[in-house]
């Protein structure tokens, strides 16, 4: 069994991580997110922390801070909380789900509301009922921290121009497969960008770069994790032939890349987008 012990401030987070250490536990401390410039730290510790072991850290710890004491006026709440992680199974069930809704929900949908909805308000709304659907689990199931989870919060102006590049390349090399290889790539002609489209994309990169890489993340390494998230992305968007699997797949791991590079979701945002605009203008033309 793992507990977490989460704190902005690092040296509340050495004094727990040395409370444990002294105690003779498994103990390991991690910068989990970069909020506003602020680091978020967690303390995992591994093992069995019972009420009285938690009641002496509380202690402990209001000795050794001088501010305000932590949690004076909750007897009963526990410092560490039990540090509940997705395994590969849970992860690829929960996004499954998601993604059925998404396969198998749309005529449903349409059946119930009758003219309510057109194509793109079709599938914004599944879209935002499947993103729902995973804030949900995430939050009451695993108690995350949602803004840390899925990434929500900016990243440096030269991540944006270094992943916008990454983008425009991306686009480029699409381009080229196109207009070079076309009996190969011909799925790349029947992905028109709109608009709605990119708005739908906005969705899309919350699933698998917010939710799906983050979740396998909490069981496997940083490289498996981006692997792995990568292939599903681009066999979910299936099209033949098998080279345009290739194409996305790889896409799909850039993606990753900048998500786990950055901890931003807005950067693999903004490069997918940047990509898709390229194809866009060259295919109005």
């Amino acid at each position: 069994m793992s507990y977490v012990y989460q704190t902005s401030n690092p040296a509340e987070a050495s004094l727990v991580e040395s409370f444990f250490a002294q105690k003779d536990f498994s103990v390991r401390q991690n910068i989990v997110a970069a909020i506003y410039g602020m680091p978020s730290y967690e303390v995992i510790v591994d093992g069995v922390v019972d009420e009285q072991l938690q009641t002496d850290l509380r202690n402990w710890l209001n000795q050794q801070i001088e501010s305000e004491p932590i949690n004076e006026d909750a007897d009963e709440e526990l410092v560490l909380q039990p540090d509940k992680r997705f395994s590969v199974f849970t992860s690829l069930f929960y996004f499954g789900l998601a993604e059925l809704f998404l396969n198998l929900g749309y005529p449903l949908i349409y059946r119930w509301s009758g003219s309510l909805f057109n194509g793109f308000g079709l599938k914004f709304f599944s879209y935002l009922v499947a993103s729902l659907f995973l804030v949900i689990v995430c939050r009451k199931t695993y108690a995350k921290d949602i803004r840390s989870f899925f990434g929500i919060h900016p990243a440096s102006i030269r991540a944006f121009i270094t992943w916008g590049i990454v983008g425009v390349l991306w686009s480029l090399v699409r381009i080229g497969l196109l207009y070079w290889f076309p009996n190969y790539f011909p799925g790349v002609l029947g992905h028109k960008v709109t608009v709605p489209a990119i708005f739908l994309l906005v969705l899309n990169e919350f699933l698998f770069r917010g939710f799906l890489l983050q979740a396998l993340e909490d069981s496997c390494s940083r490289t498996k994790a981006v692997l792995l998230s990568g292939v599903i992305f681009g066999f979910s968007h299936f099209s033949f032939p098998w080279t345009y699997q290739v194409l996305l797949v790889s896409l799909g791991i850039l993606l990753g890349i900048s998500r786990v590079s950055t901890k931003s979701i807005f950067v693999p945002i903004f490069t997918h987008v940047i990509g898709s605009l390229g194809l866009m203008l060259f295919l109005s033309h």
